[in-house]
């Protein structure tokens, strides 16, 4: 993204010609629908998956009235303030749950031009300690076969601090916030996907996802910290030691001082002393 688009005003909205006029790709984002309002970029693709949507297809939505996040957690956005879109994948990965790391080291990478972001195991972007992007990756089966994997993201652009509940205002936050101008969400939305093709196909013929899990590690915001490991009513105390070789988050249980790998799932992790 260049210093104009970077400082363009709030007014510039989503446009699928502005977007794929700068896609770099070849698959990923070709086919691209952008709708005014719908609950759910996700749920509108798995409503459509096994008879119109394509490998690559690219949903986006000037508001997402009724998203989720991980856990159930609401995902809304903003008209026109915020970027939700969702990736339909047909040609399918051995290991289709790295696909929420290998997406959050490609936005990173796209977003490194405007500041350095933090990743939080295994789906949000930080900045400044604030979430300003998450990850939703889901998938679709028919019977024991899986069909497709839909990956939704959700990036808040252009925000303003009165978009956002009171309650989390501590939490979260927007790029325009952090970054102190407004942005133009079409360069984002095309740096990203960009990004994303490139780690993707790269994976899909290496089988090797060591490329995308170093950005992750490199940009943890947890590794060498002390967290709270939440797994439904459950909680302890470790300390995250590393991100291994299948994803999986390596940590030291503070009570036994045993090393134990966590698979994502259910499984939160909450910071302490207002980290994360």
């Amino acid at each position: 993204m260049t210093k104009k688009e970077q400082n363009r005003e709030s007014t510039v909205s989503l446009s699928k010609e502005q977007i794929i006029e700068k896609l770099t790709t070849t698959v990923i984002g070709r086919n691209l629908s952008l709708f005014d309002s719908v609950e759910s970029t996700n749920l509108v693709a798995k409503e459509h998956i096994q008879r119109e949507l394509v490998d690559g297809e690219v949903l986006l939505a000037l508001e997402q009235t009724a998203g989720k996040g991980r856990l159930g957690r609401e995902w809304t956005s903003s008209k026109g303030k915020a970027l939700t879109l969702s990736i339909v994948l047909k040609p399918l990965v051995e290991k289709p749950y790295l696909l929420t790391q290998l997406t959050a080291a490609a936005l990173a990478a796209a977003l490194s031009p405007l500041a350095d972001f933090g990743i939080k195991w295994p789906n949000d972007l930080l900045l400044n300690n604030k979430k300003v992007a998450g990850i939703l990756t889901e998938t679709v089966y028919s019977g024991s076969t899986l069909e497709a994997v839909i990956i939704g993201v959700g990036i808040n652009v252009n925000q303003d601090a009165s978009d956002f509940p009171d309650s989390i205002l501590s939490k979260a936050s927007s790029l325009k916030m952090e970054l102190g101008s407004p942005l133009d969400p079409n360069a984002i939305a095309a740096a990203f996907l960009n990004s994303f093709e490139v780690m993707y196909q790269q994976y899909l013929q290496t089988k090797d996802p060591s490329l995308f899990l170093e950005i992750c590690r490199e940009k943890s915001l947890i590794i060498g910290k002390t967290v709270w490991i939440v797994n439904g009513k459950q909680k302890k105390k470790a300390r995250v030691k590393d991100i291994g070789t299948d994803g999986e988050l390596k940590i030291i249980d503070d009570m036994t001082g045993m090393e134990e790998a966590l698979y994502g799932g259910e499984i939160s992790i909450r910071g302490i002393d207002g980290y994360i």
